[in-house]
């Protein structure tokens, strides 16, 4: 005040209030999840001023998606009003689904396709098998090499899944043939060689048995035929089987076919005349 001269100060002291501020939520700010915690596991902004808590910690997240949730804020001092609830947004994600053990799967014809594995969620898992890149509509049985994908859907815990591509061969189930040769054969008698598997369970329909025979007959000729030779020699009969599904074991043996001993006809005499060779005697 000026030109103090001329007049005399009264009543110059005045209080001025100073309100506590309010703590404001981080603008924009979305609280993120994992499906299955609880809100106490859950990151909150830092403040100097105070502390950001949940209502209710021991709460779940929830499902999958945006949710409301209620937070407060205690200051740390009387600077700040404290916010005893205050609704902010929370989203929750997914769980990955982590598989583990899943690798080239080789199996025997007939025998199930059996694929082992670990996975967090292994809920309506599908398998998908591919030849030479192409889709199949069905789960291979023939012998050859294959791919396959397993596939698990998304459940509300856990993402959907798909592995890479593993290798998935079957091979030929191997069965023994038991292949019997009349012994002691001899040129002009007949004879049946038998072919039988031995070794293959129930529930397969047994493959067709063909027979080969190849060998030398005593007078050099050389024999190859689906039919069984006649001829005195020596041979060997071999079985296989068109079924590429199969594989064959002890599949050949080998026989003799003798000479045959001549006999004289029983009863018979040689009749002559005085005079004669034996050149000349019939016979």
């Amino acid at each position: 005040v000026t030109g103090v001269a001329n007049y005399n100060l009264s009543n110059t002291t005045k209080v001025v209030e100073v309100k506590k501020a309010t703590m404001t939520w981080p603008e924009d700010l979305v609280l993120e999840a994992t499906y299955g915690q609880t809100l106490s596991q859950v990151e909150l902004p830092t403040s100097e001023n105070g502390t950001w808590s949940f209502v209710d910690p021991t709460a779940s997240v929830g499902s999958d998606g945006n949710h409301d949730v209620l937070v407060k804020f205690t200051p740390k001092d009387n600077n700040y009003y404290a916010i005893e609830s205050l609704v902010v947004k929370l989203n929750v994600s997914k769980l990955n689904n982590t598989v583990t053990g899943l690798n080239k799967v080789t199996v025997t014809y007939g025998d199930a396709i059996r694929f082992v594995y670990e996975a967090s969620n292994k809920a309506n898992a599908t398998v998908k098998y591919y030849k030479d890149g192409e889709l199949l509509d069905k789960e291979p049985t023939d012998v050859g090499t294959y791919q396959y994908e397993l596939y698990i859907p998304s459940t509300d815990a856990y993402n959907a899944y798909t592995s890479e591509r593993y290798t998935l061969i079957i091979n030929a189930r191997q069965i023994n043939v038991e292949i019997t040769v009349p012994e002691d054969l001899v040129y002009g008698n007949d004879y049946e060689v038998t072919a039988i598997i031995i070794d293959l369970p129930n529930q397969f329909v047994k493959p067709e048995i063909t027979l080969t025979y190849n060998g030398t007959a005593n007078d050099g000729e050389e024999y190859n035929s689906t039919t069984a030779p006649t001829k005195a020699g020596t041979y060997k009969v071999t079985a296989t089987i068109e079924d590429g599904n199969y594989s064959l074991a002890n599949t050949s043996k080998d026989f003799n076919i003798g000479k045959a001993t001549v006999l004289w006809p029983e009863d018979l005499v040689l009749e002559a005349t005085y005079g004669q060779t034996l050149s000349q005697v019939e016979l």
